[in-house]
């Protein structure tokens, strides 16, 4: 008899292989759709990075330019992609960016790399970058990945630390060797390197009231004795002026003054000049000035450190003057007690003899040398 029964499929037949082909599709898709997910997750994520990212060919071909390089730069990503790295970078920087792409071919990363990159309208941009190979399941290299991030606020400010390290240094040498000095000329050169350094000036003088009360030029550096005798006694302020300001001429060109002044200054090569009175006690005693050869724009912080270098020079001219002065007032008095036609004795508090003069020597017999034993 024939029996009923259907055959039952043999193992491996075509059944099994279309349901395995259906199980291995479906596995495919939704790998597929992983790693889709992922892929757009990735992009979002180099999308609304704060830095720039871009990545390119081995060649240097650009094919992905977030929008944050668009900000940076200021190019849209279908401007760049298909361009070529080496469009916006310096020309004196392409070869260490070729230097990148060899490394890159050995699968070696390059980070924390500072340069300078062009924007699109041509202006220099700081950067820090990170260059990052792509390989793929070979190791081979297909690409890589640039991390660029802006850097112009922070070197702004490390250069103001370090400027700002300059100038208090700077203070603090001029402090220790005006309370050093031991006659004017010492402190002259002690504020002339003070002035060049702290000011970043070419040039510069100071400037004093002789006993005509004429401004006369006492120290300078790199101005023409033509140039010093041709503005010498020249002032914007008279001996008895009450709180002088400084005054600081951007473009000596742009100012008031009489056209003969103006062809005298510019003939030195001066543009740009500072006026900052020397005031101690309330007394205007002189000045300094610094020199610029081109137009310049004195910032806050150059006038206040003008203002403090002005501070402590008038101090230390003061009192060098005031010691100069006593010591210039003692010896004319002991020029003209020696040689009076009376007897003069000079003690102290104690009854100490200080002074005898010559009369009073000869009428007591008493040597010069041995005037403080005598009591």
């Amino acid at each position: 008899m024939g029996s009923d029964r259907t055959a039952s499929p043999e193992p491996g037949g075509l059944p099994e292989q279309l349901t395995r082909c259906r199980d291995e599709l479906a596995a495919a898709e939704a790998q597929k759709r992983r790693l889709e997910a992922e892929r757009i997750h990735l992009a979002a994520i180099v999308e609304g990075s704060r830095d720039a990212i871009w990545s390119w060919t081995p060649d240097g071909t650009i094919v992905r330019w977030n929008a944050a390089a668009q900000r940076l730069f200021g190019y849209a990503a279908d401007a760049m992609i298909g361009r070529s790295v080496f469009e916006f970078d310096p020309q004196a920087e392409k070869g260490h960016a070729l230097d990148v792409i060899g490394r890159l071919g050995e699968a070696e990363a390059y980070g924390h790399y500072e340069t300078v990159l062009l924007r699109k309208d041509g202006t220099p941009v700081e950067v820090e970058l990170a260059v990052t190979p792509i390989l793929d399941e070979r190791k081979v290299l297909v690409g890589a990945s640039t991390i660029c991030r802006d850097i112009t606020k922070r070197k702004q400010f490390e250069g103001s630390l370090a400027s700002r390290l300059q100038e208090l240094t700077t203070l603090y040498v001029l402090t220790e060797r005006l309370q050093g000095a031991k006659g004017l000329p010492e402190i002259y050169e002690a504020a002339l390197d003070a002035i060049l350094s702290a000011l970043d000036c070419d040039r510069a003088s100071i400037l004093l009231f002789d006993s005509s009360a004429v401004m006369r030029f006492v120290a300078w550096r790199g101005l023409s004795e033509e140039y010093r005798t041709a503005v010498d006694g020249h002032s914007p302020w008279t001996r008895d002026a009450v709180d002088p300001t400084p005054i600081f001429v951007t473009d000596i060109l742009d100012s008031d003054e009489a056209p003969s002044l103006k062809a005298t200054i510019t003939g030195e090569a001066i543009r740009a000049l500072a006026f900052v009175p020397l005031v101690t006690n309330g007394r205007l005693i002189g000045k300094f000035m610094t020199y610029h050869r081109e137009p310049h724009r004195f910032t806050e912080n150059e006038i206040s450190l003008a203002n403090t270098i002005a501070r402590q020079l008038a101090q230390s001219l003061a009192r060098q003057i005031a010691e100069e002065d006593l010591r210039h007032s003692e010896a004319r008095f002991r020029l003209m007690s020696e040689n009076a036609p009376v007897m003069i004795w000079i003690s102290d508090a104690q009854g100490q003899c200080l002074h005898l003069n010559q009369m009073q020597r000869n009428f007591w017999g008493v040597e010069e040398g041995a005037v403080g034993e005598f009591n």
